[in-house]
Parts: structure tokens; sequence; C-alpha cells
């Protein structure tokens, strides 16, 4: 389900998910959301077996965002989306956080 090595650097955790050949997939990504992951990209058959949904954590690292550059309005609107998702996702491991303390 999760791909065999998850990608980590320094300041963030990348999962990647088989969503169209795992049946387990919506809930593993509904699990790795309840623990701060989100939505990074959609790879179109990046492996052999299907499509592969990448996740990303990110460790409390400031986005720069004035140094983010599109060609395209759709471009633009991915990297809103994608910047929405990572507030989301701080809101619920803040949340979380309040809960446990």
């Amino acid at each position: 389900m999760i791909a065999e090595s998850a990608r980590e650097i320094e300041a963030a955790i990348w999962p990647e998910l088989q969503v169209i050949t795992d049946p387990a997939a919506a809930r593993a990504i509904r699990i790795a959301e309840e623990r701060g992951f989100f939505w990074a990209a959609l790879l179109p058959d990046a492996r052999v077996d299907g499509d592969v949904l990448r996740l990303q954590r990110l460790a409390r690292v400031a986005i720069a965002t004035e140094h983010i550059e599109t060609v395209s309005d759709h471009g633009e609107s991915m990297v809103q989306f994608v910047l929405a998702e990572c507030k989301r996702a701080e809101g619920i491991m803040d949340a979380r956080a309040s809960a446990g303390s």
C-alpha cells in the first residue's frame, strides 16, 4: 500500500499510495491525514501497477510562497490548493496536540 520506501528529507516526508489498485487506499489516506499528511501530487502511471498519490508532511517549516512561480492559472490554482491543504493538515495536528495536552 505505501510504497516500499517513503522518501524522507530533513523537513518533509512523502509516502506514496497506489490509488487505483489498492482497495485499502481510501482508509490509508484518511489515517495519513489524521497524522498531518496532505496532498502533494497525483502521479499517473508512476508505477507498473498504476497511479500513485503522493502525500506529504512538513516538519513545521515555513514555505516561502513569494518564490513560487507558475506559468498558468491552473498552476496557480494547484499551488493554492496545496497551500490550503497544508493549513488544513496543520489545523488537524494542532487539534490533536491540544487534545493530548
